[in-house]
């Protein structure tokens, strides 16, 4: 027997709204709020590095 649809996706976000309940007071959230942060800064520094040195022109040789 095959249970419908419209009953799986309310378990789904039953468990997806537990994970981030149980982060949230536990303040895990919070730490991976302060690491995005950080990667956030050195992949957009890194991004303006490549681009102004990408914009170069060759040597002259």
């Amino acid at each position: 027997m095959r249970r419908p649809r419209f009953v799986y996706w309310p378990w789904v976000f039953l468990g997806l709204g537990t994970v981030a309940i149980t982060l949230a007071l536990t303040g895990v959230a919070g730490s991976a709020t302060g690491i995005a942060y950080v990667l956030f800064i050195m992949f957009f520094l890194a991004y303006l590095v490549s681009f102004f040195r990408g914009r170069r022109p060759p040597p002259l040789s």
